[in-house]
């Protein structure tokens, strides 16, 4: 299968982890459009469009996306955590959390952002693990 997500799950593609089980894995985005976008991916590989996720799934995702939500609000301060369920670039279920900076409402983009550095994402990965 020549699928990114499941390439990242055998660890063929390095990635910044936050936190993982035995069914997901949290990583956080390389082409962020603000500071901490996180992907929640399946270890598994299911496809991507949400109304053929098996529903104990879709329960398992929103569990694990809560638990790093959690993780992201305290991590970097934030005051709240939007989870978008995406599909559009990768044909992998995967969820985005969003962190809400103050002074940031409006509106959100799913639209990606700049690549970041390795050394960005893991000063990012490290705000968020030493406060969990």
């Amino acid at each position: 299968m020549d699928c990114i997500f499941c390439k990242i799950v055998a660890g063929e593609i390095p990635s910044i982890k936050i936190w993982e089980d035995e069914n997901f894995l949290a990583i956080l985005d390389i082409n962020p459009n603000r500071r901490g976008v996180t992907l929640i991916i399946s270890k598994k590989h299911y496809g991507s469009d949400f109304s053929e996720l098996p529903a104990e799934v879709a329960s398992r995702f929103t569990e694990a996306s809560q638990k790093v939500a959690k993780l992201i609000k305290v991590g970097l301060g934030v005051d709240r955590v939007i989870m978008v369920a995406e599909g559009l670039g990768v044909d992998h279920a995967h969820f985005k959390l969003y962190p809400c900076y103050k002074g940031g409402e409006g509106h959100l983009s799913t639209n990606l952002g700049p690549q970041a550095t390795t050394e960005e994402l893991q000063r990012v990965a490290s705000d968020i693990l030493s406060r969990a």
